[in-house]
């Protein structure tokens, strides 16, 4: 019979895929700052997405069962979290009322869109709570791997020692002799005490992330982290081999104004850069779909003015639909991360873009050709 913490089970909350996928472009949007940087915005971001699934619950408590959380999830087991460990960490909680017991079943309630009655969900606290809890403890203490091993136990006295300004570096220390990643360990540390995170803008060129990573804890919202995960969702479905990357922009500016192309001059040369770099894009790849729909847009053709609002011919083409280059660049650049989605292993990736982008089966051969090209100019010499 499947029950409805069976059915909770199913339903995943933070995978460690998604930590890891995290901390993956934590790293690549931030390569020049400190781990300790990188730890930090990592750790409230995991905090943002575990606040928002306790919303209604008193705030109190929320911050009870999210260390509850993290110690049996990430800690302990070092396992993704789900919707089974909320009532499990909810219901064993010392301060667990009526109260509590209501906003719980209001809680399962809503994940399962069920009604699974107060009594049900008492009988399965009490069973819960009947267990042996010397024997679980002793075998925890068993099955912890060594290198979490001095955290058991430890999670109130780490709080206590950073929250009152005492000096942490210790912790640091004796951790480290477990020779654990010090990006995993800061990580940790501040899942529990909260460090606040004051990035120098100085110290890159544009926010590595969409939200504010400066703004209260308490005053994050769930939409902020969905615009992150969407985020890294379309970095990772990019092939490492078309994800944006530095280029000789001289020479590929040169090439382009030595054979008249409107594209090599600014305005629209560094648009097209810019918002390369924004839908983490390989930029040669938005100027070959350029260079194959309109042969690079030359400033002698009599339209040229109106082809430059939209030389990949997004919605048909640039007669039907004509903006400006930011807005079509955009549009394409949003379209081919879209339509990289599932490529599948082997697949060449501008065919698998030919599939959707457009209609002539062999538009993929000019435009890797012409991406090929400009490939072999930028890394000239």
């Amino acid at each position: 019979m499947i029950t409805f913490v069976d059915r909770l089970a199913t339903k995943p909350i933070l995978t460690r895929e998604n930590i890891f996928s995290l901390k993956k472009y934590i790293e690549f949007k931030y390569p020049h700052h400190g781990e300790k940087h990188k730890a930090q915005i990592l750790a409230k971001s995991i905090r943002q997405v575990i606040d928002h699934e306790l919303k209604g619950f008193e705030v109190h408590h929320q911050e009870e069962l999210r260390t509850r959380l993290l110690q049996k999830t990430l800690f302990e087991q070092q396992r993704s979290i789900l919707c089974s460990d909320i009532v499990e960490c909810c219901i064993t909680m010392d301060s667990f009322t009526d109260d509590t017991l209501d906003t719980l079943s209001n809680w399962i309630n809503h994940k399962i869109q069920d009604s699974i009655d107060i009594e049900t969900i008492m009988n399965y606290r009490e069973a819960v709570l009947s267990k042996d809890q010397k024997n679980l403890a002793e075998s925890f203490i068993e099955e912890v791997p060594l290198v979490y091993a001095p955290f058991v136990g430890e999670v109130d006295q780490v709080i206590d020692e950073v929250t009152t300004n005492r000096e942490s570096s210790r912790i640091f220390t004796r951790l480290s002799n477990h020779h654990l990643s010090i990006f995993i360990l800061l990580t940790f540390v501040l899942l529990f005490i909260g460090y606040s995170i004051n990035i120098d803008p100085s110290t890159t060129s544009e926010p590595a992330v969409r939200f504010n990573i400066d703004e209260p804890m308490s005053q994050l919202t769930s939409g902020s982290f969905t615009t992150l995960m969407d985020e890294i969702i379309t970095f990772y479905h990019i092939p490492q081999t078309l994800r944006y990357r530095n280029i000789n922009e001289n020479h590929l500016r040169f090439y382009l104004i030595d054979r008249g192309s409107l594209l090599g001059r600014d305005p629209h040369f560094l648009t097209i850069i810019e918002t390369s770099k924004k839908f983490h894009l390989d930029p040669l790849i938005l100027f070959s779909i350029a260079g194959h729909e309109q042969g690079f847009i030359p400033e002698s053709h009599p339209n040229a003015g109106e082809i430059i609002n939209n030389p990949y011919n997004v919605f048909e083409s640039w007669i039907k639909y004509n903006t400006n280059l930011e807005d079509s660049s955009a549009i394409a650049a949003r379209t081919v991360s879209n339509l990289l989605k599932g490529l599948p292993k082997g697949m060449d990736p501008f065919k698998w873009i030919n599939r959707r982008y457009a209609e002539d089966p062999d538009w993929w051969r000019g435009v890797r050709s012409i991406y090929e090209h400009l490939n072999k100019i930028v890394e000239s010499n």
